[in-house]
C-alpha cells in the first residue's frame, strides 16, 4: 500500500509525530493521482488527513471508476467524530489510519477505540497507529489485545510529555510482540529510531520477523550505530541509530542476527495469512495481463465466454452452447488464453489496440491479495500460484464475473438496438454456476438489455445475503427505471460494489428523445430513493451517473452534470458506439464524419471542462479522454476516407495516442 502525505494540518501533535507545522499547506490534487498512478490501494496521511481539502473530490471522483482505489484516510481519534466517519462513508472511502497517541494519561484510548467501534459499524476497513511514549507503554498490552486482529503499526519514542528520557523496556516489548500477531512497527516517522532492532528483541525475531515489515527498507550505507552491525546480515536495512535509548546492559548483549530469509519460518498463529512468496520481475518479464487467470464475461446473452472485454479479444474462449461456465474455464479456449498470455506475442489473443497491453492496469504485477474470508483468500493464493508459475489449467476460480442474462430492456434507446431486437436469454442452467461461484468471487457484475427487467436477476438478488458471501460485490449498469423504493426493499442484503445509472440527459426534453423510456422525473426520483438506499447500508458503495456522448444530448452536459454535482456523485462519460446499432442505422448516428457535428460537440465537451474545473476538478480525466476519443476517431475517419488504401499510419497514430493515455 502507496502511503502519501497530503496536509501537514493537524490539531493533535502525537509522541512521536514531526509532520505538524503552523503552515496549512496541502498536496494538490492532481499530485497526488499522479504519485498514485497505478497502484490500487493508498493511505492518504500527514497530519490530519480529514482536513485535507481535496479529500471530498478525490473520494467522490474515485467512486466513479469501474475498479475503484481502496483509499484509507489517516488522523488523530479525534478527527473521527460520527459525522466525519459517515461522510467518509458515503464517499466511498474504503477505510480509515485511527492514531492512537499513548503518553500515559488516564483514559486516552477510549476516544480511539469509539472511533474504531463506529467506523466498522459503519462498515469501513479499520487499521490503527500507535505512538507510545514511556508512560504509555503499559498500555500497550491492553491495547494490542483491543484492536486485534486489526492491522496496527507502531511507532516508539522514550521522551516523555516532560522531556524526560528513557530507556526502551525491550524484554517486556520482546514478550508482547511475539505474541502480537497483528502489531508490525513503522518508521515513516521515525525511520532511525521509532523501533528497536531485532538483535534486542531475539523472541519476536525468531517467530514474527514479519513485525520490522514496515520499519526496514534497503539503504545505501551500511549501519553503523553497534559494533555487531558490520558482520550483521540485516546492516543495509536495519538503520537504528540510537544506542542511548537502550539500556546499558542491553547493548554490551547486541549481537548479529540471521538475514530474513533464513529465520525460522513462523508457525501457528504467527504465521497471519499465508500468501505466496513471489519473485520480483521486471515489467517485461510479468504477465502482461492476467485476466485469463481472474476473469469471466458474457457481455451478450448468445452465450459466448470471453476472458475480457470482446472488442479487444480476438476470439470467445468457449459457449455455453457447448459447455457450462465451469467447464470453460480450464477448456480448450481458456488454456490457449493463459499459453499465449505466457508468451512474449500476445497478438493470437489480443488486438493490438487494446489499452491494458499498454498501461498494464491488470499486469502481474498489479495483482493485490485482498483480505476477506479463508476461502476467498485460499482462492487468491492459488490464483497467485497459477499466474506465477503461468499455469494453463488454473486451481483458482475467477475472480471477477460480468453477466448480460437477458437482451430485453424496457426502453428503447436511440444509441443503443437491445430495445428493438429480439429477446434472447442466457439459459437457467448459468445460475447453478454462479452458485457455484459466490463463494470466491470479488465481484459479480450484470449488464443487459435492462438487467433487472429480467426475472432471473430479481430473483437473484432478491436471495442474495451479504452475510454468506461477504467478498462477492454485486454491480449493476441500469437505465434506473426500476430501482423504485419498493423494489430497493428487497435488496436490503445485497452487497453492492457499483451501481451505474444510465442518465444520459440533462432535461425531461432530451431524456424522452434520448431514452424514450419512463418520465425523467421519476428517474431522479428513484436516483435519490438509490441515495437513500445507500445510506441506510452497512457498507458504501460506488454509485455514477452514465452519459453517452452524441449530438443528440450533447447540448444537455452541463445540466446532466449539475445533477451529478447536486448530490455528490462522480460521472462516467462514454464516446458513441454504433457498432452496437444495425449496419443501416450507422449513417444516421455515427457522427464522426460530420466535422460540424464533431466541431460542435467538442465545443460542449470544453464548456463542461471548464464548469468541472471549477466544481468538480476530479472529473476533469474522464472529460479529457473522452473528448480525445472523438477528436482521435474524427480523424481516423478523415483520413481513412483521403487515403483509403493507406490505413497503417493511421493505426500508428492511434496505437501512439492510446499508449500515451
Amino acid at each position: 500500500m502507496r502511503r502519501i502525505e497530503v496536509t501537514h494540518r493537524c490539531p493533535t501533535p502525537c509522541a512521536a509525530c514531526t509532520a505538524c507545522y503552523p503552515e496549512e499547506d496541502d498536496t494538490l490534487l492532481a499530485d497526488v493521482l499522479e504519485a498514485s498512478a497505478g497502484d490500487e490501494e493508498i493511505a492518504l496521511g500527514g497530519g490530519d488527513a480529514t482536513r485535507w481539502r481535496h479529500l471530498a473530490a478525490l473520494l467522490v471522483g474515485n467512486s466513479g471508476h469501474a475498479k475503484p482505489r481502496r483509499y484509507w484516510i489517516e488522523a488523530p481519534a479525534s478527527a473521527f467524530d460520527p459525522a466525519t466517519l459517515a461522510t467518509i462513508r458515503e464517499r466511498a472511502g474504503h477505510g480509515v489510519v485511527v492514531q492512537f497517541d499513548l503518553t500515559g494519561e488516564p483514559g486516552e484510548t477510549a476516544l480511539g477505540e469509539a472511533a474504531v467501534a463506529e467506523a466498522e459499524r459503519l462498515g469501513l476497513k479499520v487499521q490503527a497507529r500507535i505512538c507510545a511514549r514511556p508512560r504509555g507503554f503499559a498500555g500497550l498490552g491492553p491495547l494490542f489485545e483491543h484492536l486485534a486482529p486489526r492491522e496496527t503499526r507502531l511507532e516508539l519514542t522514550p521522551r516523555d510529555t516532560n522531556g524526560l528520557v528513557s530507556a526502551l523496556p525491550v524484554a517486556e516489548l520482546d514478550e508482547l510482540l511475539a505474541g502480537a500477531a497483528h502489531v508490525e512497527f513503522t518508521g515513516h516517522r521515525l525511520p532511525t529510531s521509532g523501533f528497536p532492532p531485532p538483535c534486542v528483541m531475539p523472541k519476536t525475531w525468531r517467530q514474527r520477523p514479519q513485525a520490522w515489515n514496515g520499519a526496514f527498507e534497503r539503504w545505501e550505507e551500511p549501519n553503523e550505530s553497534f559494533p555487531a552491525c558490520e558482520p550483521c546480515a540485516l546492516r543495509n536495512r536495519c538503520h537504528f541509530e540510537r544506542p542511548a535509548w537502550l539500556d546499558t546492559t542491553v547493548r554490551r548483549c547486541v549481537a548479529p542476527v540471521l538475514a530474513p530469509d533464513s529465520a525460522p519460518e513462523p508457525t501457528g498463529d504467527d504465521r497471519g495469512p499465508a500468501r505466496p512468496k513471489k519473485r520480483e520481475k521486471t515489467a517485461a518479464e510479468s504477465v502482461v495481463c492476467t485476466m485469463p487467470w481472474t476473469t469471466m464475461e458474457l457481455p451478450s446473452p448468445d452465450g459466448q465466454i470471453y476472458q475480457c472485454c470482446a472488442n479487444w479479444t480476438r476470439s470467445p474462449r468457449g459457449n455455453l452452447a457447448q459447455q457450462s461456465l465451469l467447464e470453460t474455464w480450464n477448456g480448450e479456449g481458456y488454456r490457449f488464453a493463459r499459453r499465449v498470455m505466457s508468451g512474449e506475442d500476445v497478438s493470437p489473443l489480443c488486438h493490438s489496440l487494446c489499452p491494458r497491453l499498454y498501461d498494464r492496469q491488470f499486469g502481474e504485477e498489479r495483482f493485490a491479495f485482498t483480505e476477506g474470508a479463508e476461502p476467498f483468500m485460499q482462492n487468491q493464493r492459488l490464483l497467485l500460484e497459477d499466474i506465477e508459475r503461468r499455469e494453463e489449467v488454473a486451481r483458482g476460480k475467477p475472480l471477477y464475473l460480468v453477466l448480460s442474462p437477458s437482451s430485453y430492456c424496457n426502453y428503447d434507446c436511440i444509441m443503443c438496438s437491445f430495445g428493438r431486437s429480439p429477446r434472447r436469454d442466457l439459459p437457467d442452467s448459468v445460475w447453478d454456476d454462479v452458485d457455484a461461484l459466490l463463494p470466491t468471487l470479488a465481484a459479480l457484475t450484470f449488464l443487459g438489455g435492462e438487467p433487472l427487467a429480467s426475472d432471473q436477476v430479481m430473483r437473484f438478488l432478491r436471495g442474495f445475503d451479504r452475510t454468506k458471501y461477504p467478498d462477492c460485490g454485486i454491480s449493476l449498469t441500469t437505465n434506473g427505471s426500476l430501482l423504485t423504493e419498493k423494489a430497493l426493499k428487497h435488496m436490503e442484503r445485497v452487497h453492492f460494489a457499483a451501481v451505474t445509472l444510465s442518465l444520459n440527459a440533462g432535461t425531461a426534453e432530451t431524456y424522452q428523445k434520448v431514452h424514450r423510456g419512463i418520465p425523467f422525473e421519476q428517474v431522479l426520483q428513484n436516483l435519490d430513493a438509490l441515495l437513500e438506499f445507500r445510506r441506510r447500508q452497512p457498507q458504501p458503495f460506488n454509485l455514477q451517473l452514465s452519459f453517452v456522448v452524441q449530438p443528440q444530448n450533447i447540448d444537455t452536459i452541463l445540466d446532466f452534470a449539475a445533477i451529478a454535482h447536486a448530490r455528490a456523485l462522480p460521472i462516467r462519460l462514454l464516446p458513441l458506439d454504433v457498432s452496437q446499432l444495425p449496419s443501416a442505422l450507422h449513417g444516421a448516428h455515427d457522427y464522426s464524419r460530420d466535422p460540424r457535428a464533431v466541431a460542435h460537440v467538442l465545443e460542449q465537451m470544453d464548456k463542461l471542462r471548464t464548469w468541472a474545473a471549477e466544481r468538480e476538478p476530479s472529473w476533469l480525466p474522464g472529460i479529457l479522454a473522452t473528448a480525445e476519443s472523438i477528436r482521435q476517431k474524427a480523424t481516423l475517419r478523415e483520413a481513412a476516407v483521403a487515403k483509403p488504401s493507406e490505413p497503417r499510419p493511421i493505426l500508428s497514430r492511434l496505437r501512439g495516442f492510446l499508449w500515451r493515455s
